[in-house]
C-alpha cells in the first residue's frame, strides 16, 4: 500500500527540508497583531525572538485545514492511499484530530502515532520512520520502534522566567501572581506520562538549580546510546555551556545544540532552556520484511 509520512513544521524543518527527506509537512501558525504566519516559511526564528523582545503577545495554532485538505487531495492524485503521522503531540494541539478529520473524507488510512511530545523527539520518530519504511519494515514493526523511541524519552523545560508563561496564560492567576512575587521558576516536562501536557514537576530560584536536577534524572534514565538535545530560545552561550557540562558525564551520547521550535518557544520566553533525550535505534538496510 502506497504510504506517505506526514508531519508539521513541531519538527523544526521546513516543508523543503521535510521533502528532502521524503516526508510531507504543514506548516503551524504564529499568530500575532492580527497577522497570522506560517510557521519557518514566513516567519523565522530570529523575526520570532524579536516580537518577543519587544513584548509582543503571540499566539500558536494548529496548521491551515486548507492546507492539510490540499496536501491529501494532492496525495491522493499521486496514488497514495495511506498515511503514516507523527506530529505535535495532542496534548497541546489538535494538529493530530484535524489530519485524522481529512484524511476520513479523502478515503485515506491514517496511522497516527503521538510522540507525547514535539521539536526532536517528533523529528527522530518521522523521519527514522521514513527510513524503516524505505528498508522494507513492516507498519506494525514501524509503530513498535517509534514506541520504543517515545516511551524512553523526556522534554524538560527550564523558563528564565515566568513572564512569557503569564502572558501566554500557561499559569493560572493565582499560580503566576505567587511565581512572581517570589520570582521562581517553574521546572517543566512532556512524556508518556504527561499524556503530551506541559506539566510541572518542580520549582526553584534560579535556572542552575532547575538544570541540576534535571541532570540527575538524566543519570538515572539514560543506560544506552542516545541522541541528546540542548535546546535554547535565544541563549546560545547558555546552551553551549550545558553542552560542555553534559558531555563530561554522557560519553555514549550525541549530544546537539538546537533552537527550540517556535509554538514552545512563544509560551516559555526569551532565555530559556529545554533539554531533550531519546533513545538510538539502529536501521537495517538489509531488512526483507514487506510493508
Amino acid at each position: 500500500m502506497k504510504t506517505a509520512f506526514i508531519t508539521d513544521s513541531g519538527t523544526g524543518l521546513s516543508i523543503q527540508e521535510s521533502l528532502e527527506k521524503g516526508i510531507f509537512s504543514v506548516p503551524l501558525q504564529i499568530i500575532y497583531d492580527n497577522h497570522s504566519k506560517l510557521d519557518l516559511e514566513e516567519i523565522t526564528y530570529n523575526e520570532i525572538n524579536t516580537l518577543l523582545k519587544s513584548n509582543t503577545i503571540i499566539k500558536t495554532s494548529l496548521p491551515s485545514a486548507g492546507l492539510i485538505d490540499s496536501l491529501f487531495e494532492k496525495l491522493v492524485h499521486e496514488g497514495y492511499q495511506r498515511v503514516f503521522c507523527v506530529c505535535i503531540t495532542r496534548g497541546i494541539s489538535s494538529t493530530a484530530d484535524t489530519f485524522a478529520l481529512l484524511a476520513k473524507q479523502h478515503n485515506l488510512e491514517i496511522i497516527y502515532v503521538d510522540c507525547y511530545s514535539t521539536a526532536y523527539i517528533q523529528q527522530y520518530c518521522i523521519t527514522e520512520a521514513k527510513k524503516m519504511y524505505d528498508n522494507n519494515y513492516t507498519i506494525e514493526e514501524i509503530v513498535s520502534h517509534c514506541e520504543y523511541i517515545i516511551k524512553n524519552s523526556d522534554t524538560f523545560i527550564i523558563p528564565a522566567s515566568c513572564d512569557q508563561l503569564i502572558k501566554s496564560g500557561r499559569l493560572t492567576g493565582f499560580a503566576a501572581s505567587i511565581a512572581g512575587l517570589l520570582k521562581i521558576k517553574p521546572w517543566l516536562h512532556l512524556n508518556v506520562s504527561t499524556n503530551g501536557k506541559i506539566d510541572a514537576i518542580g520549582k526553584a530560584r534560579t535556572q542552575a538549580k532547575l538544570l541540576k536536577q534535571t541532570i540527575d534524572l538524566m543519570k538515572e534514565n539514560i543506560k544506552e546510546k542516545y541522541h541528546i538535545h540542548v535546546i535554547h530560545v535565544d541563549a546560545l552561550e547558555y546552551a553551549k555551556q550545558i553542552k560542555l557540562e553534559l558531555e563530561e558525564i554522557f560519553h555514549n551520547t550525541s549530544i546537539m545544540i538546537s533552537n527550540l521550535i517556535a509554538p514552545v518557544a512563544v509560551h516559555t520566553g526569551l532565555g530559556s532552556i529545554a533539554i531533550q533525550y531519546y533513545p538510538t535505534i539502529e536501521v537495517n538496510t538489509n531488512n526483507e520484511s514487506d510493508c
